[in-house]
């Protein structure tokens, strides 16, 4: 299959090698929770991983995602968005079978609401202070619980994204009746509709850093104390 959406790394800013090293430095991370697995966790970085990650969508979205499926015009299930973000996807033997997707602004979600009302609800300087998380896609894979797989996506691409940036908040957006587990949502919720998939949406604020903070139970009086003590946790192998 010839892509027709290809990565362009003039379009991505000089982050990108950063945050792969620090997504490598996790290999441990994710190695030990699927004990006697071969699996990793890592960022695409070309065509042909384009081209297994549209394979991917195609199979997970007709068998579990109408809507979306249906949003695809084209054979390949790519977008104009997937050139210039930050996809971390979990190989098991080498196949890809999950996959999430990380923006800087421009946000995805500006497609579907307009500007003003994003700014109302995230705030000035949103263009410096969120990533988007969007697209997470999981396939069903013998002994490997799929809820792991996403969880540990979550893990690994916030702390890869902390770590190198110090971006700490995310946005991301769901389906209303979908349960939020492993990652702390506010309270705070913006609603829309997408027309493509007739379908309205819950876009949710995620405060990364906190949830770092609870999860790990870390008594600490600055951001820099913790960042420092979760970059010497990766360093020691530890959890995270």
């Amino acid at each position: 299959m010839g892509a027709e959406i290809e990565l362009d790394f003039s379009l991505k800013n000089s982050m990108f090698n950063e945050i792969n090293n620090q997504c490598q430095r996790l290999d441990y991370f994710v190695k030990s929770t699927f004990e006697d697995k071969d699996v990793e966790i890592r960022l695409l970085k070309n065509n042909l991983d384009l081209e297994e990650l549209s394979d991917l969508r195609k199979k997970v979205y007709s068998e579990k995602n109408e809507s979306v499926f249906h949003g695809y015009k084209e054979k390949l299930f790519l977008d104009e968005y997937d050139i210039d973000s930050y996809i971390f996807s979990f190989f098991s033997e080498g196949k890809m079978t999950a996959s999430q997707r990380v923006r800087f602004y421009p946000f995805e979600v500006g497609h579907y609401v307009n500007n003003n009302d994003i700014t109302a609800f995230l705030g000035e300087g949103l263009e410096n202070d969120y990533i988007e998380y969007s697209r997470l896609v999981v396939d069903n894979t013998p002994g490997i619980r799929s809820r792991m797989v996403a969880h540990c996506l979550a893990l690994v691409s916030s702390t890869s994204i902390i770590l190198s940036t110090g971006i700490r908040n995310a946005i991301t957006y769901t389906k209303p009746r979908m349960s939020r587990k492993n990652i702390s949502f506010s309270n705070d919720t913006l609603e829309f509709y997408i027309k493509e998939r007739d379908h309205n949406y819950l876009l949710f604020k995620v405060d990364m850093f906190q949830d770092m903070i609870k999860r790990l139970n870390l008594d600490v009086d600055s951001e820099e104390e913790a960042i420092y003590i979760l970059d010497e946790r990766v360093k020691n192998k530890q959890s995270i």
